[in-house]
């Protein structure tokens, strides 16, 4: 895990019988996979055509909506790799948003201030990402998918990442 924070994890053989005996969990994963897929395939796509500060934006607010969370526990080194650049075109891209008004650096952290700034500065990738992962979660869930991802939570004891 490249920032803190709690993960749950399953052995392979264990995860593999309940995908066979919940066909409801082996769509939902699979669902997810595919989600997953066309957020790698659009970062490709992104890392191609836009420049850092678009991609930096499109990062964030991924990351964002993933922790769910302002501010973001991440080091400009971090980013740097992340991103496939040099630690001084992130510096120079976070300074940029910040004088917009649309972050706030902090040591080891980034804040998100102005989530419509951001949203404006990013490419159409993050609306693509996140538009899949929108229908995903909510589109193709039928009632029957509900269930079974709180069943599995509760049917398997978690074992904490380390």
């Amino acid at each position: 895990m490249d920032v803190p924070g709690q993960a749950l994890r399953i052995a392979t053989g264990e995860l593999d019988q309940i995908m066979n005996d919940a066909p409801a969990v082996r769509q939902h994963l699979l669902t997810y996979i595919h989600a997953l897929l066309i957020q790698n395939s659009q970062v490709a796509l992104c890392n191609v055509r836009h420049d850092l500060l678009e991609r930096l934006c499109r990062w964030l607010l991924l990351a964002a909506d993933r922790f769910e969370e302002k501010i973001i526990p991440l080091t400009h080194d971090q980013l740097a790799v992340t991103l496939g650049v040099r630690r001084a075109g992130i510096t120079a891209a976070l300074s940029t948003l910040e004088s917009m008004g649309a972050i706030a650096k902090k040591r080891g952290a980034i804040e998100i201030v102005d989530r419509a700034t951001l949203e404006h500065e990013t490419c159409e990738c993050y609306r693509i990402i996140t538009s899949e992962y929108k229908y995903t979660t909510c589109c193709r869930r039928s009632s029957s998918l509900r269930r079974p991802c709180r069943d599995l939570r509760s049917a398997y004891q978690a074992k904490p990442s380390t």
